[in-house]
């Protein structure tokens, strides 16, 4: 993991961790699990994450 940043989706805390391989997962922090599919599309490694506003809705 090369980077994380923590908000807030649908009313559940996440976290969204940016990895060597050049995806991004979230994960549930009220359980510790990821949730849903790793997010792909970089073409090398994820060395940040950033968050703006106070809420964000999963698409």
């Amino acid at each position: 993991m090369s980077s994380v940043v923590m908000v807030v989706v649908d009313d559940c805390p996440v976290a969204l961790s940016g990895r060597q391989d050049g995806a991004m997962r979230m994960w549930d922090l009220t359980t510790g699990r990821y949730s849903g599919a790793a997010l792909r599309g970089h073409a090398s490694e994820v060395t940040s994450a950033a968050a703006a506003g106070r809420q964000m809705s999963r698409t």
